[in-house]
């Protein structure tokens, strides 16, 4: 299932417990069992924390929005322990195997910033890393690291990114942090996995290892000798170090040693690993955990840091606590107090959140060796009751000198706007100047930097230094790192990295005189850098089938983005349309209007003139809920020969009317097409994740859904359904009936058959799309998300003479990752070739085959969209992480049969595509007048005798520059007498 669908209009991350012992869970608060017993069911394995005694926070809400996150990944037995499991198993036994096929992929963007006045940026950085010798003058390298998108790398004064080879080489194109080698600057380590969410402790579910989005977690560390061409493993001989995560888990900060630069530290979810010969061959390197997060009950670690000037013998650790090792590395002390031990020092337990679990991010500066700052970010529930929905946000910097701790700073807050937040925890220093702090929340705060050491101890406040989605930066800030050895400015410039992209703070000056060193200098001097950046994260997107050069994306944090090219190449621009996150895209692929979403309101858009109008207030109410289901991305499909578009609020609408007028109400706009609510509760429940018409049949429509148990309204339990109709599904509210009554209009397809991998489970993993065999509408293929190794592809086949349908694997030789299937498509003009996007990327099975392979090198991310264009003849693929791809179809194997066929009088005007051959039958009229026709590459026109074809003005083409094949006049006779078809043509191009 993918993450796109999701039924909730949020953009906040909601997360799991995790916890060893459910005994320790109190649940007497909860309302009723079956809430408690979903809950366990969701607790990860392999972890204790006393914090998790906090389950009385739990709400029936929040579990329903668990399940709203978990859902469409987990089988019925709710186990994540078998996800992280099966996720585990991929990262650690994966090797890149070049693929046979050659599509000749490429990224159409967007890249960099787009264009235009609502434009906030391109996609997710999370970590910024310098060259050590970079200098600004004649080395200018530096790294920027998206756990997403991969590692990008610049070398020149004015920065341009380039990926450095981490889409195929690695598991998943997911990186938490990288370390270059201070001396061999060759040498580059990669941490993999989703750092800055991870395994983590929160009672209102708020994160867990990112599985709302893209569901990573650590492969390990990989290690390039050669500057990042080529990538291997540094796991140990037998892989030691990605085991260590079989219950999943991730990497948060690597770091290598400056003075003892054999030695390498990370911090995970599991511990602090300490290596002693990073330099050494990949087998004969040796992890050890010297901090044990199921010893020290820490699962937060965050940051590590060496004391300068120390010999590279002092090494700091932040994560739930702070700790110090004096030699290097070996063993650790605790430089908090809490209730496990009487380790003098910073006393947590004394802050307001209490034994709430906090994270820690810890720095360092060269301005003042003895320093060490530490970060912390922590909950309260104890606020009075209706503050802050019983809980408050809270943050502190702490300065450690003298073996005594000193509180810096300190914010609280319940706004979700500059608030602090357990991802977003940036913590650079000053190396000119120790006093001078940048902190990273929603926006990037710091303190003036002439204030003393004794000013600033004394709680001397920290203010904005940038604004929170401003022309020069984005909100929501990971990663800040000031330019090392820069000697030539007074102050060198600070970098971010934000869900924007990467932004640059230009505080400086060329010579020793100063600039306004007051903040809000730092708040108007930020700029973009984001050139050559392709990281978009992709909710949603859609292309329109009459102009295939346009385009719509929906992505996170970046809101909706337009293609603004006449054709789709690598140099692509982009302009942004609509701020926010964008959750929705579609088209109508008949009038080329298009509807676009954000986390609050459907617009309909204009793509030609820009224009936007809201529809979210003429949208229809749901006959069970008495609501509009508002659900999070578009999905839509033109009927093969009436051309209406269709299109799902929690049932299935066709829309009447295009372009209403003002007044107008849903019942005018929209007819009701399904009546799946008697038997399936609304809301979230009830998503239509996909659906399509038969082109072959168009009274065959398919429709799938999270569905539920139907026990009773208060368990979460959800259950893929898949539903049909023969004969076009319902005629509006009149076909509807009694919510008692029996579906009428679509029959339930019996799922029972399928074969689970796991025999516990009651109920196949969601089904996350469908496709119609082109010939036969009786026989269909689903995907499937999930962990199941079984359950990737299925076809079904119903066969009319018994009125028994049968399900197949599509992968019965268990050749596909175990990993989620979020797509199917079939390809005409074949017998059963199929493509699938997947968690790693798009894969193919084609015509004959029973096994699947990756389809070319495509980089190893989520697929959030998967489209076939036939007017040229390619695939266009949306993700999670790098952007919008197009690659070549493979050839169809024979000419599709399935044709477009006018039987009546048809009058066509405007500029309409068609994806098939178009055919007039003996008696059929087709007036085309004033536009264009679109077909598709190798399609053609074919007239029987009898049939007319005018057109007038108006012009038959293709539309991607693909050569079609014509006219094709049939007649009919015999002797001297020869019936043949009727062309009118007038003007035509």
């Amino acid at each position: 299932m993918t993450w796109r669908r999701i039924t909730i209009g949020i953009s906040f991350v909601l997360f799991v417990v995790l916890a060893r012992q459910a005994a320790l869970i109190k649940y007497a608060s909860l309302k009723d069992k079956s809430l408690f017993q979903i809950w366990t069911r969701l607790v990860f394995d392999g972890l204790y924390s006393s914090s998790v005694n906090k389950a009385d926070h739990l709400t029936d809400e929040k579990i329903e929005q668990i399940y709203k996150i978990w859902g469409p990944r987990l089988a019925q037995n709710g186990s994540v322990g078998e996800a992280n499991q099966a996720l585990n198993a991929y990262n650690c036994a994966y090797t890149y195997v070049q693929s046979t096929y050659q599509p000749n992929w490429f990224c159409i963007g967007p890249t960099g910033k787009p264009a235009g006045g609502r434009a906030t940026g391109n996609g997710q950085i999370h970590r910024i890393v310098f060259d050590p010798n970079y200098d600004a003058k004649t080395n200018h390298t530096v790294y920027a690291i998206s756990h997403f998108g991969g590692l990008w790398k610049s070398e020149t004064e004015k920065v341009f990114w380039k990926n450095l080879n981490t889409d195929v080489q690695l598991p998943f194109t997911t990186i938490a942090d990288l370390a270059v080698h201070p001396i061999k600057t060759d040498h580059l380590f990669i941490a993999t996995g989703d750092g800055d969410y991870g395994r983590i402790f929160d009672h209102d579910f708020s994160e867990i290892s990112g599985l709302r989005i893209t569901p990573t977690q650590t492969a390990g560390v990989y290690r390039s000798t050669d500057g990042g061409t080529t990538w291997h493993s540094i796991n140990g001989s037998n892989n030691e170090l990605c085991m260590a995560f079989d219950q999943g888990g991730n990497i948060r900060r690597i770091l290598i040693n400056p003075e003892q630069p054999k030695i390498a530290y990370i911090a995970t979810t599991a511990g602090v690993f300490r290596c002693p010969n990073i330099l050494d061959a990949p087998d004969d390197i040796k992890w050890t955990k010297v901090l044990d997060s199921q010893v020290v009950r820490d699962t937060e670690f965050r940051g590590i840091a060496i004391k300068p000037k120390s010999a590279g013998k002092v090494v700091y650790a932040g994560g739930s606590g702070i700790y110090r090792s004096e030699d290097s590395g070996l063993t650790w002390t605790g430089m908090t107090t809490d209730s496990t031990n009487d380790i003098k020092g910073l006393d947590l337990n004394k802050l307001p959140t209490g034994d709430n679990p906090l994270r820690i991010n810890v720095a360092t500066t060269p301005g003042d060796p003895d320093r060490l700052y530490a970060y912390i970010f922590g909950k309260n529930y104890n606020v009075p009751k209706g503050e802050c929905n019983n809980k408050k946000k809270w943050a502190w910097l702490y300065v450690f000198k003298n073996n005594q701790w000193h509180k810096v700073w300190e914010k609280n807050t319940c706004s979700s706007f500059y608030l602090p937040q357990r991802r977003w925890m940036a913590l650079a220093v000053s190396p000119n100047n120790p006093n001078h702090v940048f902190l990273g929340t929603t926006i990037v705060l710091a303190n003036d930097p002439d204030v003393t050491y004794k000013e600033l101890i004394s709680g001397h406040s920290m203010s904005s230094a940038s604004m929170y989605n401003g022309s020069g930066i984005h909100a929501d800030i990971h990663a800040l790192a000031f330019e090392p050895k820069n000697l030539n400015q007074y102050h060198p410039r600070l970098f971010a990295g934000t869900h924007g992209g990467v932004s640059v703070n230009s505080y400086i000056s060329t010579t020793n005189k100063e600039r306004s060193k007051k903040v809000r200098a730092f708040k108007r001097r930020w700029k973009r850098i984001d050139d050559g950046l392709q990281v978009a994260t992709i909710w949603d997107f859609d292309q329109s089938a009459i102009y295939p050069n346009q385009i719509l994306i929906g992505t996170q944090d970046n809101g909706v983005i337009k293609h603004s090219d006449d054709s789709l190449t690598a140099a692509s621009t982009w302009a942004s349309i609509l701020g926010g996150d964008g959750y929705g895209a579609m088209f109508d692929n008949w009038t080329n209007l298009a509807w676009i979403k954000n986390q609050s309101h459907i617009y309909s858009y204009n793509y030609i003139t820009g224009t936007k109008k809201l529809e979210s207030n003429i949208l229809p109410k749901d006959l069970q809920d008495q609501k509009t289901t508002f659900h999070r991305a578009l999905e839509s499909r033109n009927h093969p020969v009436s051309h209406a578009l269709y299109t799902v609020f929690g049932e299935l609408y066709r829309r009447d009317i295009q372009q209403p007028k003002k007044g107008m109400g849903a019942d005018s706009i929209w007819t009701l097409k399904s009546d799946i609510g008697k038997v399936v509760r609304g809301g979230w429940q009830r998503e239509i994740y996909a659906f399509e018409i038969s082109d072959k049949d168009p009274d065959y429509i398919y429709l799938v859904c999270s569905g539920n148990d139907g026990t009773p309204p208060d368990d979460f339990v959800t259950e893929p359904r898949l539903f049909r109709t023969t004969k076009g599904g319902c005629d509006g509210k009149k076909d509807y009936g009694h919510r008692d009554d029996p579906i009428s209009c679509f029959e339930q397809i019996d799922l029972d058959a399928l074969q689970a991998d796991n025999p516990a489970d009651t109920k196949c993993p969601f089904i996350t799309s469908v496709a119609i065999d082109d010939d036969n509408p009786n026989h269909i293929w689903v995907s499937f998300s999930g962990y199941d190794a079984r359950l990737k592809v299925w076809s079904w086949t119903f066969n009319p003479l018994t009125g028994i349908g049968t399900w197949s694997n599509a992968d019965p030789h268990n050749t596909l990752n175990n990993l989620p299937v979020n797509f199917v498509r079939h390809q005409s003009g074949t017998k059963n070739r199929l493509y699938i996007g997947t968690d790693a990327g798009v894969w193919i099975k084609d015509e004959g085959e029973d096994r699947w392979e990756k389809y070319g090198d495509f980089p190893n991310v989520r697929v959030t969209g998967l489209k076939i264009n036939y007017c040229a003849n390619q695939l266009v693929v949306a993700t999670w992480g790098r952007g919008v791809w197009v690659g070549d179809l493979l050839a169809p194997v024979s000419e599709p049969s399935n044709h477009l066929m006018i039987d009546g009088l048809v009058a066509w005007s405007g500029d309409h595509a068609l994806n098939r051959n178009l055919e007039l039958t003996d008696g059929a009229q087709l007036h085309i007048k004033n536009g264009s026709i679109s077909l598709p590459a190798g399609g053609k026109i074919i007239i029987h005798p009898g049939a007319t074809l005018i057109v007038d003005q108006a012009t038959l083409t293709n539309h991607c520059q693909k050569s079609w094949k014509g006219l094709y006049i049939l007649t009919k006779g015999t002797g001297t007498t020869i019936k043949m078809p009727r062309m009118i043509l007038h003007g035509l191009d």
